[in-house]
């Protein structure tokens, strides 16, 4: 079975670290900045793609949507928008944002209050080829041994 592989658009390493632990058995490329994933999509194969809502030091995570989505390459990929630990602001537009992401072809937008493991996993599965949910120790294991890279570190 091929490793499915996510790219994560992400600022936050807090949120990185909760979609490797909940997706233990695939393999991640990370990036900060809209101008490094746009390359990533034009060259490469991506099994889904897992965007932040917001991003403090780049540019609308709409326009990558829109670029993701109307690129041949990586138009039929899966693109979730995924926040956990929102601001006030940021729960006060979500009902906006939620509807604006979807109409311009986002597959999902989850959103999480405290992060739960299995139930971030949850939201995945119907993208992902995913069995059972490992111990958690097992789950770091297999994480530990699928390269995470980043890209501008």
């Amino acid at each position: 079975m091929m490793i499915p592989e996510i790219l994560i658009l992400q600022e936050k390493d807090e949120n990185v670290a909760n979609i490797r632990a909940s997706l233990p058995e695939c393999s991640f490329v990370r990036v900060r900045t809209i101008e490094e994933a746009i390359p990533l999509l034009e060259h490469r194969h991506f099994d889904l793609i897992i965007s932040a809502v917001h991003l403090e030091h780049d540019g609308s995570v709409f326009d990558f949507l829109k670029f993701a989505k109307g690129n041949p390459k990586s138009s039929a990929v899966p693109f979730v928008f995924y926040c956990c630990h929102s601001s006030t602001f940021a729960r006060s537009v979500r009902d906006g944002l939620q509807i604006a992401a979807r109409a311009l072809g986002a597959d999902k937008y989850i959103t999480m209050e405290h992060y739960d493991r299995d139930k971030l996993r949850d939201e995945f599965k119907e993208y992902l080829p995913l069995g059972e949910l490992v111990p958690f120790r097992q789950a770091q294991e297999m994480s530990n041994r699928w390269h995470l890279q980043e890209r501008g570190a």
